[in-house]
């Protein structure tokens, strides 16, 4: 499989995660409404969501060292593709809350996988240039699942969402059955001792501390957007869909433009300073909007937003899996468990803000930012590690 084909399969798979938490933000009110419940009930599913999303990949990490990344990927595809078809038929609100863990259960997988095969096909100097070339990709997939989210709602229903995941799940289980090479070279032991020794010296080396709080942080912040964004906008579901979609693409063609052009330049750590700045900048803007009470400029904050959340983890990918070539499934699923767990963090903060006004929330990115950025530069005297792995 050439490395076109490869990145196009892989693209589909690790947007999978993503679209399914994107998807279903224009129907929040229509799922309240329609189970006769809060909207802070139906945040709280997408909540519950990342919380299985993200602690699934700490199981899942360790296993593909073990067993391969084909059969794992394979089965959490399938509980992902079943609990959809669930979550269509929900009736009540508890039974979309448990059927939406076992999405994130699923999901996992994908997002944990995706990492390790990437780290497995390519190598680090090739790293940054082919996230780029993800990113590309991904330029044409996750930015439209809120505007396919809004049409579904308004024209069927908030259940043909789930079903589109279901029908999604489908096809990423049949892209795995034609990867017949499997990435990994290098089978680890599956016992405690050995999983517990990989997961020791990943999580106590110096780079791997610096750069995970980057990732999780940029993501929450990325994630937030669709908590609050429909609510902050007070536009129909189909409308946000759009403007989120017209917003997203150029933002992220942007953001690989930019990874692309100045990783030699700049270099990976200051990518990742101008990353929160951008951020930082969006928040600001947004309270400007509630101030002078000027909606479309919440789209040109979500558009910095983007930016700035594209560009930090393309560089906190590369800087932080130096260290793990041989552990790339274990780094990997610990990786993506802490980044979806900030934007679990951050989901939960965003459930207990005021709704009718934009300024916690402005100042909570700021919060986060700011926090990141003298963390970051408090760290700066990390370095790769030239000592290799251990098992």
């Amino acid at each position: 499989m050439n490395n076109t084909i490869f990145l196009i399969s892989l693209t589909a798979i690790c947007c999978l995660g993503g679209f399914a938490s994107d998807i279903n933000a224009p129907s929040i009110e229509s799922i309240a409404n329609s189970l006769n419940t809060s909207i802070d009930t139906i945040q709280f599913t997408m909540t519950i969501y990342f919380i299985g999303f993200s602690l699934s990949q700490l199981f899942y990490g360790p296993l593909t060292d073990t067993v391969g990344r084909i059969k794992p990927l394979a089965t959490g595809i399938l509980l992902f593709t079943f609990s959809s078809i669930l979550s269509a038929i929900s009736t009540d609100a508890a039974f979309l809350i448990l059927t939406r863990l076992g999405q994130g259960l699923g999901a996992g997988a994908t997002a944990c996988i995706w990492r390790a095969m990437f780290l497995d096909r390519f190598n680090k100097d090739e790293i940054v240039i082919y996230a780029s070339y993800l990113q590309l990709f991904i330029l044409f997939t996750l930015p439209s699942a809120p505007l396919i989210g809004g049409l579904l709602d308004k024209y069927i229903s908030w259940q043909s969402t789930f079903v589109f995941m279901g029908t999604y799940g489908v096809i990423c289980f049949a892209i795995t059955q034609f990867m017949q090479e499997d990435t990994l070279k290098e089978p680890l032991p599956f016992n405690i001792t050995s999983v517990s020794k990989r997961y020791k010296d990943i999580v106590t080396h110096p780079v791997f501390i610096r750069y995970i709080p980057c990732a999780a942080t940029s993501y929450g912040i990325f994630v937030s957007w669709f908590f609050v964004g429909k609510v902050l906008t007070k536009l129909d579901t189909d409308t946000f869909g759009l403007y989120c979609f017209i917003t997203s693409v150029p933002a992220i063609f942007i953001a690989s433009r930019i990874n692309k052009q100045f990783i030699t330049t700049l270099g990976a750590d200051r990518l990742i300073i101008i990353g929160f700045l951008l951020m930082m900048l969006g928040a600001i803007i947004i309270g400007i909007s509630q101030l002078l009470s000027i909606m479309p400029l919440l789209f040109l904050a979500y558009f910095l937003i983007v930016i700035g959340a594209m560009i930090v983890p393309a560089n906190t990918f590369s800087k932080a899996f130096e260290p793990f070539g041989k552990t790339a499934g274990t780094a990997a699923g610990i990786y993506g468990g802490l980044q979806q767990l900030g934007a679990s963090v951050t989901g939960t903060i965003i459930t207990f803000l005021p709704e009718e006004t934009a300024y916690p929330y402005a100042t909570l990115i700021i919060i986060l930012s700011l926090t990141l950025l003298l963390s970051f530069r408090a760290m700066s005297h990390f370095r790769v590690s030239a000592k290799t792995d251990q098992v």
